[in-house]
């Protein structure tokens, strides 16, 4: 009986392991359930113990890129009392787990969903900037837009280059690009907590949009 768990999280990854394989080669409407259960090795029956249908696997592996609500690229789950050293480090250990997935999620057949969902968290973490919420309510959304669209080709630029420089380096330039005006102030105050940069009323917003999700 203690074995049947963990044999059902064991197939039910084999068939996301086989998706996404597929996934990786063209897109999601050309690849069947069959071609995934036979590469998983596992039959039709059992694919529908786990997944209603194709689009179904894809769902679940992106959800799974959002823990507790929070994407993995950004800082949602931040204590005003993080410094921004801690932040960078932290963003960057994610950036480096998960890019080899946001790079196919980004690329030629990835799925608009996923860069809307994307888009949307990026939304959050700029608007908490103090430079973005001091600006006048009719330049803010277009601003915010503009860079939602500028960080995610930045993203997709940096995954695809080879070899691709450390993804701390990566964050520092994106920070330059995007804070052009307190940049070189905040990249040499690294260990300041991160309510001296980034508006704490904001930060809690992120921590409780992770708790209700």
């Amino acid at each position: 009986m203690g074995k049947k768990p963990a044999q059902s999280a064991a197939t039910r990854q084999k068939l996301m392991c086989a998706f996404w394989e597929l996934y990786t080669q063209k897109g999601i409407e050309q690849i069947s359930i069959r071609e995934v259960t036979d590469l998983a090795g596992c039959n039709r029956g059992t694919f529908y113990i786990h997944f209603r249908d194709i689009y179904d696997i894809l769902n679940q592996i992106e959800d799974s890129f959002f823990p507790a609500g929070t994407f993995p690229f950004l800082p949602g789950n931040s204590s005003p009392n993080m410094t921004v050293r801690q932040m960078i480090r932290k963003m960057a250990s994610l950036y480096e787990h998960y890019g080899k997935y946001v790079t196919v999620l980004l690329g030629d057949h990835g799925d608009p969903r996923f860069v809307q969902r994307l888009k949307e968290q990026y939304m959050l973490i700029l608007s908490s900037l103090p430079r973005v919420i001091q600006m006048d309510e009719k330049i803010r959304p277009y601003f915010i837009e503009y860079c939602c669209c500028g960080v995610m080709a930045m993203i997709h630029f940096w995954l695809n280059q080879k070899p691709q420089p450390p993804a701390e380096d990566f964050i520092l330039i994106a920070i330059q690009i995007l804070m052009p005006e307190s940049a070189q102030k905040l990249l040499t105050r690294l260990d300041e907590p991160l309510s001296a940069f980034i508006d704490t009323e904001a930060l809690k917003r992120l921590r409780e949009l992770s708790e209700s999700s």
